[in-house]
This record gives C-alpha cells, structure tokens and sequence, in this order.
C-alpha cells in the first residue's frame, strides 16, 4: 500500500510541474489580452483536474 502512495504523490507532483509549466507559458504569451490569458487558464485547469482524475481512476 505504502508502494501505491509513494508512486501516486510522485505522479501528483510530476502532474503538477507540467501544468504549472503550462500556466507559465500561457501567462507569457504576447499578444494576448488578460481576458484570453484567464479563460485559457480556466480551460487548461478545468482540463488538468480532468486528466487526474481520470488517471487516478486507472493507474490506483
């Protein structure tokens, strides 16, 4: 059981890195307006929360 929880809060934070890397990337991007930067956050989020869910679901 240890095995899964180890494995499962480095999966987390590995998830984690990638989006926070992508959040970056978004709030770096020129030419777009604030408005464009959050409603791009607020799908890559919606997404993100999404994908673990899911993957929770089918690797523990």
């Amino acid at each position: 059981m240890k095995l899964h929880s180890e494995g499962q809060s480095d999966f987390l934070q590995e998830l984690k890195k990638q989006f926070d890397k992508i959040v970056l990337e978004i709030k770096n991007k020129e030419g777009l307006s604030n408005e464009e930067k959050h409603k791009e956050i607020k799908q890559v989020t919606a997404d993100f929360e999404k994908a673990k869910r899911e993957a929770l679901k089918n690797l523990f």
